[in-house]
């Protein structure tokens, strides 16, 4: 019986699609974890041979098969060439001496203390141009902005593991090669000039000064790091919210957007048909990703709240499985070094697909919880999203604390009203700083309960 069943499946488009999916992710994780037997030329000759061979085939019973080995070997192609590039050209070629950098800044730069964090691109490093990416920690004044260009000196260093953490994996998931401090004060060799993703940093900047008004520290920072992603936490609270394993909520994730959307799903739908919400919604998530400054994380947790949203709202019994499978593709295509090196992938992914798979069981099962404001909706994704994410937790945190468990589910269902308030309050302090007060009250409320949560749960 089950082989006759996983014979019909490999027959059915909607399997055939996720198998081959499948075989594309597990090609990458491959090679993320083991290697590859060739080079990546090669692998990708002898895909694109496979490959045509099933298009020859197409129709016929084992053309599937094809289709699947080539997915597999395009997977271990495209990880095999991520590898950042080597020799003379590389800014890593300078490592372990002091040098004269020239780089245009490519995020949004970050104050922590007496620092202020920059990733540069399109290096000249002694007068050479070179490849790769560079992270510097510079004076935090002057405050630089995106698509500065700078020059400065700096003691060019090649990124170390520390704490059982991947350090230097964790950079070169984007590219980044080399590290330094610099005690210089930077050169502006020339001006940003106007680019979209400068206004959209500008527009996060101006929303953090809106919650900075509407609410006092730590709620406000608490807001910037759900809703923008900036991560100004204070060390205090840095450390109970990490001690009690619930430090991946407070930032731009597609785990929280996705909580947050099918909450206000369900709220709303006592006001408009759940139809309309959904586009509604489905719009509010592309002026999110704005809102947070379109980095690639927030564009990811976009992608799959709308994966979520999508797959919870089609009721198919194929969407979720296509859609999440499709999503872990797409991402992976496009940055393949995120399933091993980047936590917060893992977690975003498992999350959303402990929410697609089984919140929609669980609103089933606790129709003891009122409906109201979605709070039932909010327990369900939220044992759904702890079920789903607690192998990752157990991983990658050196000490597990036995409260985490308790602690996720007794903070994540806060987590979508902390977000819709502090993103009302924001619009309220536009309006007027009174006003954004006054109403900020409301995510004051639940933030301070967060905060209180997680120091009686830390002390203990």
């Amino acid at each position: 019986m089950l082989a006759l069943g996983w014979g019909a499946r490999f027959r059915q488009p909607s399997w055939q699609l996720s198998f081959v999916l499948i075989a594309f992710l597990f090609g990458v994780a491959a090679h993320s974890w083991i290697g590859a037997p060739l080079p990546a030329e090669i692998l990708l000759i002898i895909g694109l041979v496979v490959l045509t061979v099933g298009l020859i085939l197409l129709g016929r019973r084992f053309a599937i098969v094809f289709f699947v080995l080539s997915a597999l070997l395009f997977g271990l192609a495209r990880y095999a060439i991520s590898f950042p590039t080597t020799g003379s050209s590389s800014v890593a070629s300078f490592i372990g001496g002091e040098a004269r950098i020239e780089g245009t800044i490519v995020n949004d730069p970050m104050s922590s203390g007496e620092r202020q964090e920059v990733i540069l691109d399109e290096l000249i490093v002694n007068g050479n141009v070179t490849e790769n990416k560079l992270i510097t920690y510079l004076q935090r004044y002057p405050e630089l902005d995106y698509d500065t260009r700078i020059s400065f000196r700096c003691q060019l260093d090649a990124p170390k593991p520390f704490d059982s953490f991947a350090y230097d994996r964790f950079l070169l998931r984007v590219g980044i090669v080399a590290t330094c401090f610099s005690y210089d004060e930077p050169m502006i060799v020339s001006a940003p000039s106007f680019s979209l993703r400068g206004t959209i940093y500008t527009l996060r900047s101006a929303i953090q000064t809106l919650l900075n008004r509407a609410l006092p520290e730590p709620e406000s920072s608490i807001s910037a790091g759900l809703l923008l992603g900036i991560k100004t936490l204070p060390d205090k609270l840095s450390a109970d919210f990490r001690k009690i394993g619930v430090s991946h909520i407070f930032a731009a994730s597609g785990s929280n957007v996705a909580m947050l959307l099918l909450v206000l799903t369900s709220a709303v739908a006592y006001i408009v048909r759940r139809q309309k919400a959904f586009w509604f919604l489905l719009g509010a998530v592309v002026i999110y990703i704005i809102m947070a400054g379109a980095e690639a994380a927030v564009v990811r947790a976009g992608i799959m709240a709308v994966t979520v949203l999508l797959a919870t709202h089609s009721g198919r019994a194929t969407s979720p499985r296509n859609l999440i499978l499709l999503a872990a593709a797409v991402m992976l295509a496009t940055n393949p070094r995120l399933l091993r090196d980047d936590v917060g992938f893992q977690l975003s992914m498992l999350a959303t697909t402990g929410m697609a798979v089984l919140s929609t069981r669980l609103n089933k099962t606790f129709a003891f919880i009122p409906k109201a404001i979605g709070l039932r909706q909010a327990m369900a994704t939220t044992i759904s999203a702890t079920l789903f994410t607690l192998p990752i937790m157990l991983l990658n945190f050196n000490q597990f604390s036995l409260l985490s468990p308790i602690a996720n589910l007794l903070i994540l269902p806060l987590v979508p009203y902390a977000m819709a308030t502090s993103a009302i309050a924001a619009l309220a302090a536009a309006i007027h700083p009174t006003f954004g007060v006054f109403v900020g009250g409301l995510a004051w409320g639940v933030e301070r309960l967060i905060i209180v949560i997680a120091s009686v749960l830390a002390a203990i």
